[in-house]
């Protein structure tokens, strides 16, 4: 599977830029990992409680997928915003396993304003 997606692009949007995470992304998703009503809709996977390092703890391993060319792991900012991410998306290639090959989750103060139909959700 290595090699087989491109780099991962930034992607834009009437109100939306979707770009590359990066390391400082880390406290953003942890503040949103600690609510209850982020992570409830997520995969089982992710714990909870969510641990006090788990955003950071887990980031080398997102940026490890995307330098392999993996996964897509993109942070939702605002266009004209301060680049801040509210949101995340992940895609990934049918595995033969999995039900889906997606991922993704908005702030709850971002919700109700038609974001996510923006993102390639």
């Amino acid at each position: 599977m290595p090699g087989e997606l491109p780099a991962t692009p930034v992607l834009e949007t009437r109100r939306l830029i979707l770009r590359p995470i990066r390391t400082e992304d880390a406290p953003a998703i942890q503040r949103n990992f600690e609510r209850w009503e982020v992570v409830r809709l997520l995969t089982s996977r992710i714990p909870w409680p969510f641990p006090p390092d788990g955003a950071a703890a887990n980031m080398p391993n997102a940026l490890g997928e995307m330098a392999r060319r993996e996964q897509f792991h993109w942070a939702i900012t605002l266009r004209g915003g301060t680049d801040v991410l509210i949101g995340y998306v992940n895609l990934w290639p049918d595995d033969g396993v999995s039900r889906d090959q997606r991922g993704f989750w908005l702030a709850p103060e971002s919700r109700g304003r038609g974001l996510m139909g923006e993102a390639p959700s």
